[in-house]
């Protein structure tokens, strides 16, 4: 039976790799944007061993901010359709608190005022 749970184990594994390391390679992506873009190295990290391990929260830091950094072939296509071309989208499901969804050019705007500023 052990010998069958490794096996599991093992392929379960295989299966997400492609996953993992497209999230990876955005994680990198994301930082290297903000790098390319002016915002200081000690401003935008990505987080070592997030989701790996106890302690490590988040996959990204953006001038003190911690945040997750997501990619989707086509999943987040109604929240992109429902952005449009306005500034900003605001969601919210009942009972849960406010969510923000900026285009970058703006977030790249506001998080420069910021770091100026920190």
């Amino acid at each position: 039976m052990d010998k069958f749970c490794r096996t599991i184990s093992s392929w379960v594994n295989e299966l997400g790799k492609p996953q993992r390391d497209k999230g990876l390679r955005e994680e990198r992506d994301f930082v290297r944007f903000w790098h390319d873009n002016g915002v200081p190295p000690d401003a935008c990290v990505r987080v070592p061993l997030s989701g790996a391990m106890r302690g490590y929260k988040g996959d990204v830091t953006l001038a003190g901010l911690q945040g997750e950094v997501k990619v989707r072939r086509s999943g987040y296509k109604t929240i992109y359709d429902q952005l449009s071309d306005n500034d900003f989208l605001a969601i919210r499901m009942n009972n849960r608190e406010r969510l923000y969804v900026l285009p970058e050019k703006i977030m790249l705007s506001f998080i420069k005022s910021v770091i100026h500023e920190w």
